[in-house]
């Protein structure tokens, strides 16, 4: 066949959440979490790094070393589109940079990972957690006493677990010198903080539903962080958006918040439209034989050659030629109708959606024996 499916999409072991990235589930370490977002290493070798992912995981490397890079960065894609599972790469990065070494797709692209200070990671779920729970699980009335609650667990200071009490009003948020002091106190440690938030429109939202001066408190802290954050050398926050019309009020606080600040880096994209091969076969695709890929692609190109009349003019190009090898072992019309026409569709969520489907045709093709050599529609 010139191709091989990885173990559990070969033999059907596959869920709806196996494709379902959750930043969260895997900092709380939950059973329930796919392994393969679970464990660092097998998390990297299944992760294709994109331009976008790159830059990313680049700023955080030279925060973490001390070289420069941006202390905000603001990650804003559709469902789909590959925020969370950036989120989940920093965190690996960050708390297991071994697991780098050992994937060379991912050391290739980044480079081998040396920090000058250790990373403190820490992680808010705006979905996983109402304010409600917030409360009655972590003991925190807000989102700045649960992050410096953490923060003062991790780097075990009295000092700032004293501050977190001490700001447990939650209409009263800490400002930026106080926040600031913190960071300052924690980089003298040699400790850097590394600040990873998801879904935090949603949080705004829950809030606003209860009281709106509870929302604003919580948008004035953020503000305050993110000034805090631009004096710091090694320190990092990370804000995900979902870039959805429902969340369009949300995210235009958080944005208008941070365009005031200089220092903060907004890639423009994570996983693109030229992504999207690489992405299926480094999820989904655990070999490929490269004489047969050449072989294949070249029969393909040889028909659409001798049969110009009976195809679109494009395909008997020699860039077609290329396109076919690029894509191996899915025919570029495949790639091309999964992302221009399934990921407009309502409800399709981009490229989680492509992985799931695409899993799902892969163990079909093996259940029912289908050899095939190129994967269509």
């Amino acid at each position: 066949m010139g191709w091989v499916a990885f173990k559990e999409i070969r033999e059907g072991v596959i869920t709806d959440a196996s494709f379902v990235a959750n930043v969260w589930r895997v900092y709380t370490k939950s059973i329930e979490i796919d392994p393969r977002y679970r464990d660092p290493v097998k998390f990297f070798q299944r992760t294709y790094v994109s331009e976008g992912l790159a830059y990313v995981l680049k700023d955080a490397l030279w925060r973490l070393s001390g070289k420069g890079g941006d202390p905000i960065i603001l990650l804003k894609t559709t469902f789909g589109g590959g925020k969370t599972h950036t989120l989940i790469a920093l965190y690996h990065l960050c708390s297991n940079p071994s697991a780098v070494l050992k994937c060379e797709n991912i050391k290739s692209e980044i480079g081998t990972p040396v920090f000058s200070v250790k990373p403190v990671v820490i992680v808010f779920d705006g979905f996983e957690i109402d304010p409600r729970h917030l409360r009655d699980a972590y003991g925190a009335n807000s989102l700045w006493q649960f992050l410096l609650l953490k923060l003062a667990t991790v780097v075990g200071s009295e000092q700032i677990k004293k501050i977190a009490y001490g700001y447990s009003d939650p209409y009263e948020p800490p400002g930026s010198e106080v926040l600031g002091s913190i960071l300052s106190d924690v980089e003298k440690r040699k400790r850097a903080v590394v600040i990873l938030l998801d879904e935090i429109p949603e949080f705004l939202r829950r809030l606003a539903y209860k009281d709106g001066k509870l929302a604003q408190a919580t948008q004035s802290f953020i503000a305050a962080l993110a000034r805090a954050m631009i004096y710091t050398r090694y320190s990092l926050l990370v804000i995900a958006l979902p870039d959805v019309p429902a969340y369009s009020r949300e995210n235009r606080i958080i944005e208008d918040m941070l365009r005031e600040l200089k220092r903060v880096s907004m890639p423009k994209n994570i996983v693109g439209k030229e992504d999207a091969t690489y992405v299926l076969r480094q999820a989904l695709i655990e070999s490929v034989d490269v004489n047969v890929s050449r072989s294949k692609s070249k029969s393909y190109h040889d028909v659409y050659t001798r049969f110009k009349t009976d195809f679109p003019p494009n395909v008997s190009t020699e860039s077609y030629l290329s396109d076919l090898l690029m894509h191996y072992p899915f025919h570029p019309q495949y790639v091309d109708f999964l992302y221009e026409k399934l990921s407009i569709a309502h409800g399709f969520q981009g490229t989680r959606d492509m992985l799931r489907l695409t899993a799902r045709v892969l163990y079909s093709m093996y259940k029912r024996k289908l050899v095939l050599s190129l994967i269509h529609i």
